[in-house]
């Protein structure tokens, strides 16, 4: 199918209907921190009413491969059962590279992604607004504003584009944003999409709907819908 027409059916979901996707999102939790509290990406999923089973990996929760529609790597802080003190891979590295569904990496899982196709992270400490550079045009990008802003709270970032990978958007200081596997649905943001500070409209979420409106009509395409 072509682009032209892939770009008029995700407008047509996301104008027309409420996401319905056939299995629930799988969201990788990786911050401790909440506790039985939402995270900001629960929060967010369930406010858009965006189905999504919960996995806290700190607690070594992670789904069967392929039984959600895609796969959510949210942020945090450490890599458990991602990599061990070699960096060699565990489980959930080994699902983020063996899944046939769509992925998403989100700040630390946009990390997480990288480490994973052998890249090393550098120290990039950001807590404020930024503004994407786009480098490279992508369905995700469907709607939004050609003056993007998204909100960053990260302190490291990754120091290469992964091989596979294609870099898709940058910034002014071209730290790395958004990344694109090249054959597979693995997208990783290294912003925040579901956070903001109510001063500015946090572009990210466009970007997050399109996302999971593309996972949508995978799975219409696949089921011959």
């Amino acid at each position: 199918m072509s682009k032209r027409i892939l770009l008029v059916t995700i407008i047509i979901v996301l104008f027309t209907s409420l996401f319905a996707l056939e299995k629930p999102l799988a969201l990788l939790l990786n911050n401790p921190d909440y506790g039985d509290n939402l995270s900001p990406l629960e929060d967010f999923l369930k406010k858009n009413e965006i189905p999504y089973t919960l996995y806290k990996t700190f607690k070594d929760e992670f789904p069967e491969i392929d039984s959600y529609s895609a796969l959510i790597v949210g942020g945090g802080s450490s890599f458990l059962n991602y990599f061990d003190g070699n960096n060699e891979e565990l489980i959930g590295a080994e699902l983020i590279k063996n899944t046939k569904k769509p992925v998403l990496g989100i700040c630390l899982g946009c990390q997480i992604i990288g480490k994973a196709y052998d890249v090393e992270l550098k120290f990039d400490e950001e807590r404020k607004w930024n503004v994407l550079d786009v480098v490279k045009d992508d369905i995700i990008f469907t709607g939004v504003p050609e003056n993007c802003n998204v909100w960053e709270n990260h302190v490291y970032a990754l120091a290469d584009i992964p091989k596979g990978f294609e870099l898709i958007a940058t910034d002014a200081d071209r730290t790395i944003q958004i990344i694109k596997h090249k054959d597979k649905y693995i997208y990783g943001f290294q912003f925040h999409p579901e956070k903001d500070d109510g001063k500015k409209i946090n572009h990210g979420k466009m970007l997050f709907f399109n996302f999971i409106a593309l996972v949508e009509y995978l799975e219409k395409a696949d089921s011959g819908g």
